[in-house]
This record gives C-alpha cells, structure tokens and sequence, in this order.
C-alpha cells in the first residue's frame, strides 16, 4: 500500500467541541456554554494522491464528493444573499474540484460538533479577502460570527445555532447568554481538571443523527406540560448550572446537575439510549453521578459529573470513560 504525505498539503487543523449545558434549550431562551474538544480536530487536505484501490482513497472521493454538494449549498446562499461576499467561491470552487478534502478523527453522530470543525474549516480559509478584511477592521464580534457559521451549518441540521462552528473556529469556551443570544469568548476554567471530580464523556457505542431528535423536541413542545415545565423549571436549571460552572462552584454545580439530570431522564426520556437508562438510573439513586445529554443525545456521548471520580469510575467500569483532565 503506497504510503501518502500530506504534510506540505495540510491547511490548519480545527477541534471538535463538547456543549456542556444547553442542548435544545438554547433553541427557546437560554444560556450554554460549548468548550473546544482538542483531543479531536479536522483539516482539510488539497488533492488526492496514491493508489486507486486504497481504502484510503475511496474515503478521500467521498469526503470530496460531500464538500462538492456542500459547495453547491453555499453558492445558492452566496447567491441569495445570506452570505453574500462573505465565501471566495471562486477559490474553494477551484479547491474542491482539484480533491479538496477534509481528514478527520471526530465521530459523527457523537454529538462533537463534526459538522461544526467542517465549517470552521471552510469558513477560516475561504472567506472572502474583501469581506474579512472590511469586517475585521471593525473588529468583528463574535456574535456576529456566529450568524453566518450558523447559516453555513445550517446545511447539514437543517438548523443551527452556530455555536458549535464558532467554538471550533475560535478555539475558546463561548457562552451564550438570554433571550438575546448574547456572545462571548470567555477562558476556560480549572474545573474540568478539578482533582477527584469535574466532569467526563462516556460512549453509549452508537451513531445518530440530528435532524430527527430536533424535530421530536419541537413536537415535544406542543405538549402543555412539557412547555410548562420547560419554561418555568428547565430553562432556569440550565442557567444556574452555566453560572456555577463559571464560578467554580462545585458544590452547586452538583446540586443543579442532579437536578437538570433527573428532568432530563424524565421529559427527554426519548433521547437517552435504552441501554442507558439503567446507568442514568444508578447515578441518581446512588448519588455517586450525574449523567445529562451530550449535544442532542440518541447515542454518541453523555455528559456526566462527579464530585468523586473514583466511585463513579468503579460504578461505570464496563464503560469508555473519558476522564475530567482528557476533556
């Protein structure tokens, strides 16, 4: 098998990203906050070299052919004017069809923001000359990045935020806070390398897709009581536990966790993978953790926390943990 170099054809690299708090409740109102995930990133790699038959090959075909039909999708949006003068589509049109391609190690359908690292990607070395210099010379702000990220990932959710594009690209902690979106780079904080607690990934073992679980929440809203209760316990839940995280506070933060656990395992019962449920249920009764979606469940990754990783290792051994200092 012929061996390949990309080292003078790599474009900078982009990491995947984990949302600690507010998954779909960000969609109506509340805060979140997404942290880059730097053990995972994406590049994009100019042109396809080596043997037609190599396995390899034939996943660097279909990575172009995906960013050939992607490119067609932000032409129509350079056209309509939701991007407009914002993407060099002269550039990345000569770009993808000389093998443009894009060499990842993020899951999909893991809730790490594979689709977002792409984006960023595209975004970072396409944009338009004319129209990043004209916005960087008013210092441009992040939320305002993250309305065209959000329209450049829209292609591949059918919605977004733009979060997880903005978190990829800028390579920080964003929070986003209110009913008005508010945008900011904040630095990260000691608390995910906390000794003895923090929080950890734990692989569920399968794959899902976005788009559905989206939809399921908006049919979910149409129920008065789910609506009741996500507005007047849910959505303040979530921003308490933001606010504690960004204090440090761990005692509260554990506290409010607990809590966002339980109505979690309850109204969004739907999206914890059956073979979880079990798990969920351990960590709650036990107090020992505290387990949450990760992005918008299904499958990939859960979140959880603990205030005493080696009881929670030992009760979730049969499982890929991720520990606090690996986030």
């Amino acid at each position: 098998m012929m061996q390949h170099d990309f080292s003078m054809q790599t474009k900078t690299p982009f990491f995947a990203k984990v949302m600690l708090f507010g998954e779909y409740s960000l969609l109506d109102g509340s805060s979140a906050l997404t942290l880059p995930y730097r053990k995972r990133k994406a590049w994009l790699v100019s042109g396809i070299t080596g043997d037609q038959n190599d396995e390899n090959i034939l996943q660097m075909r279909a990575s172009n052919h995906q960013l050939l039909a992607y490119v067609v999708y932000l032409k129509k949006m350079v056209e309509s004017g939701d991007l407009a003068e914002v993407i060099d589509m002269d550039a990345i049109e000569k770009a993808v069809s000389g093998g443009l391609w894009l060499r990842s190690d993020i899951p999909t359908g893991y809730g790490l923001g594979s689709s977002g690292a792409l984006v960023a990607n595209i975004f970072a070395h396409y944009t338009s000359p004319d129209w990043k210099k004209k916005t960087m010379d008013k210092e441009l702000a992040p939320g305002i990045l993250k309305g065209v990220l959000a329209v450049m990932e829209s292609y591949f959710h059918g919605n977004s935020s733009g979060i997880d594009p903005l978190c990829s690209y800028m390579n920080k902690a964003v929070l986003v806070e209110g009913k008005d979106n508010i945008v900011s780079v904040i630095p990260m904080h000691h608390f995910l390398q906390s000794e003895g607690s923090g929080f950890f990934l734990l692989d569920t073992g399968q794959q899902r897709k976005t788009a559905p679980l989206v939809s399921l929440y908006h049919q979910k809203k149409k129920q008065d009581v789910f609506r009741s209760m996500l507005t007047s316990r849910y959505i303040p839940c979530v921003n308490r536990c933001i606010k504690a995280v960004t204090a440090s506070a761990t005692g509260k933060l554990q506290q409010h966790m607990r809590e966002l656990s339980g109505m979690q395992f309850t109204y969004f019962t739907e999206m914890i993978p059956e073979h979880f449920i079990p798990v969920w249920e351990q960590g709650f009764s036990s107090g020992d953790y505290s387990l949450k979606l990760c992005g918008a469940g299904g499958g990939g990754f859960l979140l959880g926390f603990t205030t005493n990783f080696r009881q929670a290792s030992a009760r979730l051994s049969q499982f890929g943990i991720i520990k606090p200092e690996k986030l």
